[in-house]
């Protein structure tokens, strides 16, 4: 009895520890990276881009957050940054089309689930929406001019 005991124990526990890397470190889920970015926009959505270090411009579209509604967003997790830039545009409105436009715009960066920076952007008539946001992690300094 106590042997069948012991094994069981020594079963669970191995079970356990084979488990816990595929339960316990997930870093597909954007929100829970350490650093990360969202964009949001109210009225149509937006496309941007963003640059970390330096590297190459990667370009993003937004999601409708559900279907046939008027706010949309854009979420992505980064790995290990010193450096992040992100631009978005809003959607024009069409001249003599009663079709939604972006009317708001905003971009918010994270370190470690805090807000660092952030940038909005609110849609004056005849006026293309677009917003730039630039923060440096190393140095904790936010630029919003293009």
């Amino acid at each position: 009895m106590k042997l069948a005991m012991k094994t069981i124990k020594a079963f669970i526990l191995t079970l356990l520890m084979l488990l816990l890397p595929v339960f316990g470190c997930d870093d597909s889920d954007e929100s829970s990276s350490l650093y990360n970015f969202k964009v949001l926009s109210l009225g149509e959505g937006f496309s941007g881009y963003y640059i970390v270090d330096g590297e190459e411009a990667i370009e993003f579209d937004n999601d409708a957050l559900e279907s046939g509604d008027v706010y949309y967003k854009y979420e992505k997790g980064l790995n290990n940054p010193t450096s992040v830039q992100i631009r978005a545009d809003g959607v024009d409105p069409i001249s003599g089309s009663s079709d939604p436009y972006t009317t708001y715009l905003e971009i918010k960066i994270y370190q470690d689930k805090k807000e660092v920076a952030s940038k909005t952007g609110n849609k004056n008539v005849d006026d293309h929406l677009g917003i730039y946001l630039s923060y440096d992690f190393s140095t904790e300094e936010t630029d919003t001019t293009e």
